[in-house]
């Protein structure tokens, strides 16, 4: 035991070193949601730390005065049925329009997702509402000086995601490892070896973060985040295999029209190629330097401007789209490096961290995972 001034040579065991910072030395190409950055300046996710092993948040929703007819109706029905769910957004007294047609609610059905209405409403002509039509709410037309309707009201959705534990990874190098010398390495083979393991926990993450499993097992006691693809279930196109510019403007469109505004895109290196081929046919400009080459970094729609995130984890069936501000990594425990007390003639130490995601309003994003 040491006496007198003790120092960093004296007391090794339990030494920590702060892993998390040195993200910054990995390429933003192997890490590119915890490091990369977008054309706005503004890292590819938010960051914020949590402390808890359970991170939980509130999405709220809009009674949004607008649905979709769910069922035709002919000329003379007076019951008309709205997209599931979308009961509440209507009123006794509301004004809607249906193609060319206004009708007015006088009541809710007596089953799920139905309104009764008075038809040929404000001296329109009463027609067959087709299916799938738009409904548009005009607001509600009453008596002067009439009392409210009915308060309507839509409970906010409780959602939650757990921290995941990366590690313990464990560190070994034998005392006679550390003293061997070896071309191309300029420090100790167990820094080299705990640069490495660290390297690979940061891309661990960025793998849970796209395609982790929320699930809890407290028998066992462990757990594991949801990644995006896990939280993203509203938007999500399972039929395209041929990643087109009118495809993904469709996406966006349906996200548009669901409230969102996505200025991120995950792609893999296959649909990467796809996107930079888009228009291919257009005329261009020549290049006049000696570069050839044709690469598309963001894509402008009438609905947003998106990034492209190229990632090399990401599979080639999947792209996906979301807002910056939706999707944050929440840290319990920034990934530290640990120094074992040693055991024999060897040098220990472990790494580990612990994080999350809080993925917010996942109706304002969307995804394709069926890409080829």
């Amino acid at each position: 035991m040491p006496v007198g001034t003790f120092s960093t040579y004296d007391l090794t065991v339990g030494v920590i070193v702060d892993i998390d910072p040195l993200i910054t030395l990995l390429s933003p190409t192997e890490v590119p949601l915890q490091s990369a950055v977008g054309s706005d300046g503004n890292t590819v996710l938010a960051q914020n730390s949590c402390f808890e092993k359970k991170v939980e948040w509130l999405d709220d929703t809009l009674l949004t005065p607008r649905s979709t007819v769910a069922a035709t109706a002919t000329t003379g029905d007076t019951v008309l049925t709205v997209a599931s769910g979308h009961q509440l957004r209507f009123s006794t007294g509301d004004a809607l329009l249906i193609g060319a047609e206004q009708v007015r609610v006088t009541g809710y059905g007596t089953t799920a997702d139905t309104l009764l209405i008075s038809r040929a409403f404000a001296g329109t002509s009463a027609g067959t509402i087709a299916n799938a039509a738009d409904i548009v709410n005009l607001g509600a037309i009453l008596p002067e000086g009439s009392d409210p309707q009915n308060s309507r009201a839509q409970d906010r959705t409780n959602r939650f995601n757990y921290t995941q534990i990366f590690g313990p990874t464990s560190v070994v190098v034998s005392g006679s490892e550390q003293a061997v010398r070896k071309y191309g390495v300029n420090t100790t083979e167990f820094d080299y070896q705990a640069a490495l393991r660290s390297k690979e926990e940061f891309i661990k993450v960025e793998q849970s973060l796209i395609y982790g499993t929320r699930t809890e097992d407290t028998t066992n006691k462990w757990r594991q985040m949801g990644g995006m693809t896990y939280f993203i279930t509203t938007n999500v196109d399972s039929t395209t295999t041929v990643l087109t510019d009118t495809k993904l403007l469709d996406q966006l469109q349906t996200i548009y029209l669901a409230g969102g505004d996505p200025n991120r895109a995950l792609i893999g290196a296959v649909q990467k190629r796809n996107i930079s081929a888009f228009s291919s046919s257009s005329i261009r400009y020549g290049r006049t330097d000696t570069g050839r080459g044709y690469t598309v970094e963001y894509f402008d729609s009438d609905f947003s401007r998106v990034d492209f995130v190229l990632h090399r984890r990401v599979r080639t069936s999947d792209l996906i789209l979301f807002n910056r501000e939706q999707a944050i990594v929440r840290t319990l425990r920034p990934f530290q490096f640990k120094m074992l007390g040693d055991t024999g003639d060897s040098t220990k130490g472990i790494i580990v961290g612990e994080k999350t995601l809080q993925f917010e309003a996942e109706r304002w994003a969307g995804r394709f995972n069926a890409l080829t």
